[in-house]
């Protein structure tokens, strides 16, 4: 993979790393939505998007492709805003703004 390709599925809303997925499963589950919560861990146990050749991130830097229905991901900007007015997540603007991107795009 080329660094033009893979940057360019990295600024899409629909693409997520592995530290974001894996912390919004964790506050979705808390949040009571554990069907989505299961549904980004298992994205999570998934390929990734290959990555260039001489990247240097760790696996937590992995980039996943993630299709949601808009209804979960309307449950988990739901829990991620809860989330975020109890303080219970770290970067708690990033991750509504993250999620209402993805909620709002309409590519696919």
């Amino acid at each position: 993979m080329d660094w033009v390709t893979y940057k360019s599925l990295c600024d899409r809303p629909d693409h997520w790393s592995r530290w974001m997925l894996e912390q919004t499963a964790r506050v979705v589950q808390e949040e009571g939505a554990v069907s989505v919560s299961a549904k980004l861990k298992a994205v999570c146990s998934g390929r990734p998007v290959e990555k260039p050749a001489d990247h240097k991130g760790a696996s937590q830097t992995d980039m996943f492709a993630l299709s949601l229905t808009k209804s979960e991901r309307a449950k988990v900007l739901l829990a991620v805003r809860a989330a975020a007015l109890r303080l219970r997540m770290t970067n708690p603007k990033g991750f509504v703004a993250a999620w209402l991107e993805y909620v709002s795009w309409e590519g696919g």
